[in-house]
Formats: structure tokens, sequence, C-alpha cells
């Protein structure tokens, strides 16, 4: 099968995050991740009190990106292209490696009992 361009818009994706206002974020955390936030806890990365329930969310997210584009090359590999698929790989490995970071990491390390 000969490839082809799909054109058109796209219905934009609306995240918790961009809809729920803070308090709702917080509810959304305190159920999704219980006990690695407490109430008036702020749901970004940015208070005083790091939120390990918002680290665990964004990795969430990125994990479901991840899902959808290995999908997407997938689907390149079955309809042939592979080096195309390869390429594009690539890119994804390093969009979504993470990159060292102290403050999340040592989150992750306090939270399991530093195992990690």
């Amino acid at each position: 099968m000969p490839p082809f361009v799909v054109e058109g818009t796209r219905i934009p994706k609306i995240s918790a995050p961009e809809l729920l206002t803070k308090a709702g974020m917080e509810a959304l955390l305190r159920k999704n991740f219980p006990g690695a936030s407490f109430r008036g806890q702020d749901p970004t990365m940015n208070g005083h009190v790091p939120n390990y329930a918002a680290l665990m969310y964004r990795d969430d997210i990125r994990l479901m990106h991840m899902a959808e584009f290995q999908q997407a090359l997938d689907s390149m590999v079955i309809g042939g292209d592979v080096a195309g698929a390869k390429k594009l790989k690539a890119e994804l490995q390093k969009t979504f490696t993470r990159a060292h970071d102290w403050r999340t990491e040592g989150m992750d390390k306090s939270v399991n009992h530093w195992r990690r």
C-alpha cells in the first residue's frame, strides 16, 4: 500500500490538570495515590513540600504517551516502514528518557525507603 498523509484539524485533548481546579487536582491526587499526598498540599511540583503524588501522576501520563507512540511504531512496522519506525523510536527514546533530577530522585528514594 502506498504511504499517504492525512491532513485535518484534530480535536484538542484536555487533561485533568487543565480542567480541574486546584482543590479538584488535590482530590484527584489523594484518590489515585493515597498516602503520597496530604490535604492542603500544593498539587504541583512548585510547593515547599515536594508532592510525590504529583510526581507519580506525571509519570503515569508519560507512560500513557509512550504506549500511544508504541502503537504508532507497531503500525509503521506492520505497514512496512521499518526504517521510519527505527528513526521515530530513536527520537522517542531521547524524548521520554528522564534526565537526572536530584529533587525527584530524592523523593522517590525517600518514599521507597532508599531501596532504588
